[in-house]
């Protein structure tokens, strides 16, 4: 979590044979090295349907590679056709993106690591929060002064008369989204406060939610209205839903994002409506939107003439003038990313590690009718939201697929039995 919001943005080390090492792989990658430098990678025991998609996911790269030999030209030259190479660092990209998942499994299927997991969010969200504040009043300059560039445009990061924070992510909009999360977490955290002892300085519930109302004016104060509106439904849900109530919101949330790409291509999805919606915000938001509505219908167009395995990397997926060869699309959402790249088997794949633990946990319960705890409930609302998020946007946090996995670890027996075992702990403690 730490190397996800602190490294610099829009900054990678490509080198040969492995995926371009950033923020989001080169933490995946120290923690598969001191897996094996303990002897610690045994993942042969995972469910089935982890290793399928999984399996899947290796299967579609290679597909991809062998279906894509064909150039493709743009304005900057022609683009190769795939390789074995390409097939390879696809297998060693796709291994370092799901080993969280797996760790996740592996490690934080428990009630009391689900609370852990919360806990260190929690903390190091707080810290961040300090540096957040630094740059709604002196502008975002974090980025510049440790790393000496800045990852976007700056105007972008100007909102209702302020400035928007970056700190160490590409985007303000990224930041805001952060501490939103940071907000459920706490909010998740005084709810359980009661089974464990403490989350803050001298053991205070009452400052858990002291954090809760200054975490929602750091939500406001980052000025991102899809982030202020995040906060506004799931806040209420956490605070004062039950557990099961969350998880089934969790899985709707996981449900409309996976199946959005079937309806936005079969013009289910109202974007006349969204866009009247939106300029009854504002006029520039409508704008925006109806750009993002148009690359998105140009993008799914160019992924439906390879459907099943994509069109592969270095930016063949993308939309190019016949005559100039000039660069006409902008890719903003994941979904119509890995569609494009990788085609639907990719992202049956991807979109299916990530959500269907949810789901499964979410059946598991009603069939059982066991009870589950407000960090687990938390942790599937985060993963719904942040599925959701890949919407409109791109950035897929590596604690995303770690999430995912320990919510699959979730059994509702297990879970019963943690819950009473972690109140008896403490009955004996007092």
């Amino acid at each position: 979590m730490g190397s996800f919001v602190f490294l610099p943005s829009g900054f990678a080390i490509d080198l040969p044979g492995v995926p371009a090492l950033d923020k989001e792989s080169l933490p995946n990658l120290v923690m598969l090295l001191l897996l094996l430098a303990k002897s610690q990678v045994r993942f042969r025991s995972a469910p089935p349907i982890a290793l399928l998609l999984f399996g899947l996911m290796l299967l579609g790269g290679f597909g991809t590679v062998m279906m894509n030999p064909d150039t493709v030209w743009s304005a900057k030259g022609q683009i190769p056709g795939l390789s074995a190479y390409d097939a390879f660092s696809g297998a060693v990209r796709a291994t370092l993106n799901a080993l969280p998942f797996f760790v996740g499994w592996r490690y934080f299927g428990s009630v009391s690591s689900h609370r852990l997991i919360l806990e260190v969010m929690f903390k190091l969200g707080m810290f961040y929060s300090l540096l957040m504040l630094f740059e709604v009043r002196m502008s975002p300059q974090l980025h510049t002064w440790v790393y000496g560039y800045f990852p976007h445009s700056f105007a972008q990061q100007i909102r209702f008369g302020g400035y928007r924070p970056v700190v160490f992510f590409v985007h303000g909009l990224w930041a805001s989204f952060y501490a939103m999360s940071i907000l459920l977490s706490a909010a998740a955290l005084w709810k359980d406060a009661k089974h464990v002892r403490t989350y803050m300085p001298f053991g205070s519930r009452e400052l858990l939610l002291v954090a809760v109302a200054y975490m929602s004016v750091v939500v406001v104060l980052c000025k991102s209205v899809g982030s202020i509106a995040q906060s506004a439904v799931l806040l209420p849900l956490v605070l004062l839903a039950k557990p099961r109530l969350q998880l089934a919101a969790a899985s709707c949330m996981v449900a409309l994002a996976i199946s959005y790409p079937i309806t936005r291509g079969a013009g289910i999805v109202p974007t006349d409506a969204l866009l009247e919606l939106a300029s009854s915000v504002s006029e520039e938001r409508a704008q925006s939107l109806g750009f993002r509505f148009h690359h998105e219908q140009m993008l799914l167009e160019r992924g439906q003439q390879k459907p099943i395995f994509g069109w592969g990397g270095w930016g063949r997926s993308r939309v190019y003038d016949q005559e100039t060869g000039e660069d006409l699309s902008v890719t903003d959402g994941m979904w119509v990313i890995i569609i494009g790249s990788q085609g639907w088997v990719g992202y049956v794949a991807i979109f299916g590690m990530l959500g269907v633990p949810v789901l499964m946990l979410r059946r598991r319960l009603s069939k059982q009718g066991a009870g589950v705890s407000h960090a687990t409930a938390c942790l599937a609302v985060l993963v719904g939201v942040n599925m959701i998020e890949l919407i409109p946007n791109s950035t897929m946090p590596p604690w995303l697929w770690m999430f995912s996995g320990a919510l699959l670890a979730a059994r509702a027996e297990p879970y019963t039995r943690a819950v009473g075992s972690h109140a008896d702990a403490r009955r004996a403690r007092l």
